[in-house]
C-alpha cells in the first residue's frame, strides 16, 4: 500500500475535485478525489472510472498514446499525511485515485489553442469515445506544440446542487 507524504513531494495542486500530488524525483502523479467538494462519493468514484476508461482507450489508440502520460490505473492507497506527518486521510476518498508519469511543464486548458492541428487532435479523442475533452490541459514542447494532455474522460458529470 502506498502512503503519500506531502513532504516527498515536488509539489501538489488543489484542482475543483480532486488533489494531484507530483513526485519529480520518481516520475509519477497521483490524482487523489477529495471529500468536503461539492461532490458525494459516487459522483467521486464515477468521475474518476470515467477518467481511468478514457485513458485506457488513449493508451491503446496509436495515434493519441503519444499524447498521454504514462498510466498506471487505480493504486491501493493506505494514507496521505502532510509535512508534519499528520494524518490527512479523512479529507480524501482513498480508493478513488490514479497514478500516472509526471510531466514538467505548465498546464494550459487546451480551449486556448483554436488551430487546426488542436481540433484534429480533440476529434481523435472524440472518435474513440473520449467525449469530455474540452476542459482537458496540455503540456507544450519547446516549438510551442502540445506535448501531453490530461485531464480528460468518458464523459462529463454534471455538478451536483444540495
Amino acid at each position: 500500500m502506498k502512503i503519500i507524504k506531502r513532504n516527498h513531494f515536488e509539489s501538489w495542486k488543489d484542482g475543483h475535485y480532486a488533489t494531484v500530488f507530483f513526485d519529480a524525483e520518481h516520475k509519477y502523479a497521483y490524482k487523489v478525489f477529495r471529500k468536503g467538494s461539492d461532490q458525494s462519493y459516487e459522483r467521486s468514484k464515477a468521475t474518476c472510472n470515467s477518467e481511468i476508461k478514457a485513458y485506457e482507450l488513449a493508451k491503446a489508440e496509436k495515434k493519441l498514446s503519444c499524447y498521454i502520460p504514462r498510466f498506471y490505473n487505480s493504486i491501493p492507497l493506505e494514507k496521505i499525511e502532510d509535512e508534519a506527518g499528520n494524518d490527512l486521510s479523512d479529507q480524501y476518498f482513498l480508493d478513488v485515485n490514479y497514478k500516472m508519469e509526471f510531466i514538467k511543464g505548465e498546464f494550459i486548458k487546451i480551449g486556448n489553442f483554436q488551430n487546426e492541428k488542436t481540433k484534429k487532435l480533440c476529434q481523435a479523442f472524440i472518435d474513440i469515445g473520449i467525449k469530455h475533452i474540452e476542459d482537458a490541459s496540455v503540456v507544450l514542447d519547446s516549438d510551442g506544440k502540445i506535448k501531453k494532455v490530461v485531464d480528460f474522460s468518458i464523459e462529463y458529470f454534471e455538478q451536483e446542487w444540495s
